[in-house]
């Protein structure tokens, strides 16, 4: 009974101990957020690249989410602190010693040939809660960093292979810059030499093409690192990788995702990684004040022995019981808590960064969102009052009206708009990978139809 009072007392006070969050205060919306933002329902499950219509992204992040390297690594992570607990929940057993053989110890009662079992228990009941509490949330914070890695891995993807479209794109547009420089300047040639054109006309086209000359060869180096940069994250070598759309046609339509800010720190896999750390910590102050706490010593020898330290068949039955307190108190624990005590307040300081630094960049993912959305859309404007210009100077150049030269000129300005907004365009769906990405979007993502969430319309302000 007494034994059992013990073990009581012991959970009791292991029992009390709460890891401790700082309290913060949490806004009701983010400030840059807009009626468009709509409210995505489950969004960590939300398969968002998949409104882009493009096979191979689609193909590319279920290969990386399988293959990456970092992946793998995070996994086999999450095996170790598995195993870890599993050690701390196995530490509730006793163990037992098995013995055989001759002994003249007196501490033994001098008992002669023998063999025998020697079951143990050493525990201490403040130690081994605190250890399993840090244990479970150490597992906790390995299962969330491959939630965390898994949402960088899909924005990394989705970035990386829309900047490899667009710089495809970005090429035929340089070529057709080009082209269009090339004919003007063939043009002012025929001019120079009939007198009617200078060859400083001539000279500043030919330096306007060699630019673009080296535009195009920058486009093309970067078209091999963003084919690397692919294959880097799907655990393969240097290599190709295939375009599944034209950056031009490719379906820009997502919908603007949004969320309330209690919604998305709860999803937010680096904010549990916080969490848990401050937990981590928590504990390892109890664990360090369980070394105060004496430990339960339990002991009994079952053997069969020769008696009177003789060599003979062991046929008579010995047992002896132990229960005693081992309680030790090392001056060195006290700096162990004060060591813990900062490691606490460290990580609780590092949990109150992260909340701000998630809104921070919440809101201004809304706002850079807002803004390019905005700049796309006037420079397709742009573009649309350029071609009628053109149209018309077509129309007036085959009345005979303008010269050709004209035409062309008309012609650059589509070229250079073209340029503009395919650079836009990009910058348009990063900024909405990014947004997704921020707001925990498909981390938990399973390629099967079951895991598939539908797109809600709650807007969001």
């Amino acid at each position: 009974m007494k034994r059992l009072n013990l073990i009581l007392i012991g959970l009791i006070i292991s029992g009390c101990s709460t890891s401790k969050l700082p309290s913060l205060d949490i806004p009701a919306q983010f400030n840059s957020a807009t009626q468009l933002n709509q409210n995505i329902e489950s969004l960590p499950y939300l398969a968002w690249w998949q409104q882009l219509h493009d096979p191979q992204l689609n193909h590319l992040i279920e290969s990386g989410l399988t293959q990456n390297n970092d992946i793998q690594i995070a996994y086999a992570n999450l095996e170790q602190a598995r195993g870890q607990l599993r050690q701390v929940q196995l530490s509730w057993i006793p163990f037992i010693n098995l013995y055989a053989g001759f002994t003249q110890n007196p501490a033994f009662g001098n008992i002669g040939t023998f063999y025998g079992m020697w079951p143990q228990y050493t525990l201490n009941l403040m130690q081994l809660p605190t250890l399993q509490k840090q244990a479970e949330y150490n597992l906790a914070l390995n299962q969330a960093k491959i939630s965390a890695l898994r949402l960088t891995l899909i924005g990394q993807i989705s970035s990386s292979y829309l900047t490899y479209l667009a710089q495809q794109q970005q090429l035929a547009l340089l070529n057709n810059l080009q082209n269009d420089l090339v004919l003007l300047a063939q043009i002012q040639r025929q001019a120079l030499a009939g007198g009617i054109s200078s060859a400083q006309s001539v000279d500043l086209l030919m330096t306007q093409e060699q630019q673009i000359v080296a535009q195009q060869q920058i486009v093309k180096n970067n078209l091999v690192a963003s084919q690397n940069a692919l294959r880097y994250l799907l655990n393969a070598n240097p290599g190709k990788i295939n375009a599944g759309s034209n950056f031009a046609l490719l379906n820009e339509s997502m919908i603007k995702p949004g969320n309330l800010p209690a919604s998305v720190l709860a999803n937010r896999p680096d904010l549990l990684i916080a969490e848990m750390q401050v937990k981590i910590a928590d504990e390892g102050i109890n664990v360090a004040i369980s070394n105060l706490f004496p430990a339960i010593q339990l002991d009994r020898f079952m053997a069969m022995q020769s008696t009177e330290g003789t060599l003979a068949n062991p046929t008579t039955p010995l047992a002896m019981n132990e229960a005693y307190l081992n309680w030790q108190i090392t001056p060195s624990v006290f700096g162990q808590i004060e060591a813990n005590n900062g490691s606490y307040k460290a990580a609780s300081y590092n949990y109150i960064k992260t909340v701000r630094q998630i809104l921070r960049d919440v809101d201004n993912d809304f706002a850079a969102n807002n803004y390019l959305a905005l700049k796309l859309s006037a420079e397709r404007n742009a573009y649309q009052h350029a071609q009628h210009e053109f149209n018309l100077q077509q129309g007036l150049y085959n009345d005979g009206i303008i010269p050709y030269s004209q035409l062309i000129n008309s012609r650059l300005l589509l070229d250079n708009l073209a340029l503009s907004i395919n650079q836009s365009k990009l910058q348009y769906l990063l900024s909405q990978v990014l947004l997704y990405q921020d707001l925990a979007g498909g981390y938990s993502y399973k390629s099967n139809p079951e895991s598939k969430t539908t797109l809600s319309t709650n807007k969001v302000n």
